[in-house]
């Protein structure tokens, strides 16, 4: 099972659904929220071969009023922040940020995580 995937399991149901890679639909309506793998490395580990790779995860927020960005992130990190499980061998919350926006807010989490290969 592929990262990605395995990310929107895990979100799938979050915003009424409204959860999408890299891009959203065209006029898809607030709240909703895109995932992006925006990275992804070899893990090096100098005494033998480590069979992980680490990405990073960045998970973008959308909505009208702050209080469903807050709420959509802290349901986020519920599901996410130390989740093992599937090729995920660790899943960790590095930053989060809210910011206003023309048509209201957005947030955006970004998280390390490692996955076997």
């Amino acid at each position: 099972m592929s990262t990605e995937s395995v990310i929107y399991d895990r979100i799938k149901n979050l915003a009424s659904g409204r959860v999408y890679p890299t891009v959203s639909t065209e006029n898809t309506q607030l709240p909703m929220i895109i995932y992006t793998v925006s990275q992804s490395k070899p893990e090096i580990n100098l005494q033998s071969d480590s069979n992980l790779t680490v990405a990073t995860i960045e998970i973008d927020f959308f909505s009208v009023d702050i209080d469903t960005i807050l709420v959509l992130m802290d349901e986020c990190k519920a599901l996410l922040h130390c989740f093992r499980g599937n090729s995920i061998q660790g899943c960790f919350l590095q930053n989060a940020i809210t910011n206003p926006e023309e048509y209201g807010f957005s947030g955006n989490q970004q998280y390390l995580v490692y996955i076997t290969t």
